[in-house]
């Protein structure tokens, strides 16, 4: 007898990367029929999904409720890699963005069922892969730039400025150029001989700014383009409530790899502005999921007065366990033959008669 008699080992789930949904989403978002693809790969993320040890399913239930309520919450999910926390945030990406992708979720996970969406809700789900950015970003730029980005998907179509280039560029053009179109002609085409304006924004937002900038110095023109956090997010929940969303949602992953590579200063600025946002949950509707493989405190020398804060806003805090692994192997990846068991009586009889 083989060992294949016994038992069969199914293929081994990838480790899902938060980024790497963002390509499934889009495909989401184009409409039915799915794509030939789509559908296995649904099923893959939310039928297989697996949810064992109370910590982790604590952590499932405190996000997909807050979801429930339409109330701000913000949480933060600790664990080793390959533990599940990309994998977690994927799954509320999927059943935040698209209510029928719940009906995948529940075949297999049931006891969820009263934390599905009544009405199909419309929410702004943002997905920020820390992973793809370095340490010269500020989280500030990533996150307002990313809330753009989603904002301007051809699904939303709702583009709004909030990052300090975007802003300042759009204040240039419908405060300065109108009545100066031909001054400013001349000025970019004596810069910019091959590229026209478009083209220079969408190739580098930083060179425009620095084109614009030049170009209030020669005109003696002051803007004032400056504002605060707090307005930028002002400006973005009355965006969403004219458009009718009841929300956003913010899944940031990979916290503490970014907040490893920054230096002091600049670990305490990303800090601060971490423990901003998670206080914008407390009143208004807006939900915040971070992941980080290592706690907070162990990443860097972050001011402990921010750390106190970012604790103190972050209420809901989790952390996965690799135990979980364990249960996957045992119910998911090795599948038991029917031999088996008679396999194991006759060898424990010849064991004991031995």
């Amino acid at each position: 007898m083989l060992i294949s008699d016994l038992i069969r080992v199914n293929p081994a789930p990838q480790v899902i990367a938060l980024g790497e949904i963002g390509e499934l989403k889009r495909r989401l978002h184009e409409g039915p029929p799915l794509a030939e693809e789509t559908e296995p790969q649904l099923r893959r993320l939310l039928e297989q999904y697996f949810i064992a040890e109370s910590d982790n399913r604590q952590a499932v239930e405190a996000v997909l409720r807050s979801l429930s309520r339409d109330s701000g919450e913000a949480f933060l999910i600790c664990g080793p890699y390959g533990s599940g926390k990309s994998h977690l945030l994927a799954v509320i990406s999927l059943l935040a963005d698209f209510p029928f992708c719940w009906q995948y979720f529940l075949k297999t996970h049931p006891e969820f069922s009263h934390f599905a969406p009544p009405r199909e809700s419309k929410l702004l789900v943002v997905q920020i892969p820390l992973d793809h950015y370095g340490p010269a970003h500020s989280l500030e730029e990533v996150v307002f730039e990313r809330i753009e980005a989603e904002l301007a998907a051809p699904w939303h179509k709702a583009w709004k400025p909030l990052a300090e280039e975007s802003y300042f560029l759009d204040l240039f053009e419908s405060r300065v150029l109108a009545g100066r179109e031909d001054d400013w002609a001349r000025f970019l085409g004596r810069r910019e001989k091959e590229r026209g304006w478009k083209q220079v924004k969408a190739d580098s937002p930083a060179k425009a700014c620095e084109l614009a900038r030049s170009f209030l110095e020669k005109i003696g023109l002051p803007l004032a383009y400056r504002r605060s956090r707090a307005e930028s997010l002002f400006s973005l929940s009355e965006h969403l409530n004219a458009r009718g969303y009841s929300g956003a949602v913010l899944l940031i992953d990979e916290l503490s790899t970014f907040f490893a590579s920054k230096d002091k200063r600049s670990l305490n600025r990303d800090g601060s502005f971490l423990q901003f946002l998670a206080q914008q949950c407390e009143t208004s509707p807006l939900c915040i999921a971070a992941t980080a493989q290592r706690s907070l405190e162990d990443v860097g020398e972050i001011d402990s007065h921010t750390l106190r804060q970012i604790q103190d806003r972050f209420r809901g805090r989790f952390v996965l366990s690799i135990a979980e692994i364990r249960r996957v192997l045992a119910e998911k990846l090795v599948e038991k033959r029917d031999a088996i068991d008679a396999c194991i009586s006759n060898g424990t009889r010849l064991y004991f008669r031995a």
